[in-house]
């Protein structure tokens, strides 16, 4: 997997999903900056954390959001405008457009991901964080994902609980039902050697999606999901998250 610097987006073609990497934790001057793109809902939203560092994180992800699409659009990030799916997955109202559009954050990390004519999704995790992942597995996999869990070593377990969780996370997203979409009704696969993809699907066709990792770095993990097989990832980098 290649990273590349982008001071701008590139052109987004039908065929492609473009993903960036970015940091919240920034700068004063960059979260002023970020905060003046903001509209009142959002610095209302930003003002009832409690805590100074979630606030800008916000703040941040909100804006990166949209000084990229912005580009994107071509229209002043400031002057776009979002409407929200049932289950809060946001889209573009003004202006109109076929680019679509997703965002996850873990930490002080996020990952952003964008494509035109095809809904995606995008989650991003930190790895090393503490959780009982076994229990999880138990509980929210799917039964061909606790089969294929369970016939790894112990050492490629946990790797392989976090490729799973976010290939399932990317893929809800993607459908706009998030968590509502139901864990156990589907499943991917999740093995170090397996090429990243839906296995089964409880209602549709699993070929009616793809799935790519994502790696951000070393302390986190990620996966992309959109609509189709005819697409490639391109990972880009904004200047910040250098």
């Amino acid at each position: 997997m290649t990273w590349t610097l982008a001071l701008s987006p590139p052109a987004l073609g039908h065929s492609d999903v473009h993903v960036w990497r970015s940091r919240l934790d920034v700068s004063a001057d960059e979260v002023r900056r970020c905060r003046a793109l903001l509209t009142t809902e959002e610095n209302e939203r930003a003002g009832r954390f409690v805590f100074e560092e979630h606030r800008n994180r916000f703040i941040v992800a909100r804006g990166t959001m949209r000084d990229l699409l912005a580009t994107y659009v071509g229209r002043p990030a400031a002057t776009l405008q979002f409407v929200y799916g049932a289950h809060g997955k946001p889209q573009l109202a003004v202006p109109a457009t076929d680019t679509t559009f997703n965002v996850s954050h873990s930490g002080g990390s996020m990952l952003l991901a964008f494509a035109r004519g095809r809904q995606v999704g995008v989650d991003i995790e930190r790895s090393t964080r503490t959780v009982d992942w076994e229990a999880v597995a138990a509980r929210f996999f799917e039964a061909r994902e606790q089969a294929a869990l369970s016939s790894l070593s112990r050492e490629e377990r946990r790797a392989a609980f976090f490729r799973c969780w976010t290939r399932k996370e990317a893929f809800m997203k993607a459908t706009g039902q998030g968590l509502t979409y139901g864990l156990t009704s589907f499943a991917v696969t999740l093995a170090a050697g397996d090429r990243p993809e839906l296995l089964w699907l409880a209602e549709g066709d699993p070929q009616c999606w793809g799935l790519a990792d994502v790696a951000p770095d070393a302390e986190h993990i990620g996966a992309v999901c959109a609509e189709g097989r005819d697409w490639q990832p391109r990972y880009l980098v904004a200047p910040e998250a250098r």
